[in-house]
């Protein structure tokens, strides 16, 4: 768990990034979570940065471990579920069209 001051250093006002250190923040150390943190915010953020965007990657089919990797960069698949157990409500309530 983070200590207060590294928990501020990890807040973001993107609302991806703030699920995604929801997820990771689970038994992680402080360094990891700032790398995989990094690595959607550089490499991934652009093409996933919207809730939308985050549903089709994760209504996809692929493999968990590989929607970790396109996500954070780690093959940290177990925490998709985590993921998607704080977004399902959220999915349940968006239309389909």
């Amino acid at each position: 768990m983070l200590a207060k001051r590294e928990a501020k250093l990890l807040h973001s006002k993107d609302y991806i990034s703030n699920l995604l250190i929801a997820v990771l923040d689970l038994r992680l150390e402080t360094t990891t979570v700032e790398r995989a943190l990094e690595f959607y915010r550089v490499e991934r953020s652009k093409q996933i940065g919207t809730f939308a965007r985050l549903k089709r990657l994760l209504e996809s089919g692929i493999p968990d471990v590989d929607i970790a990797i396109q996500l954070w960069g780690y093959r940290y698949g177990n925490r998709i579920a985590t993921l998607l157990s704080l977004i399902l409500p959220f999915i349940l309530a968006t239309p389909r069209h």
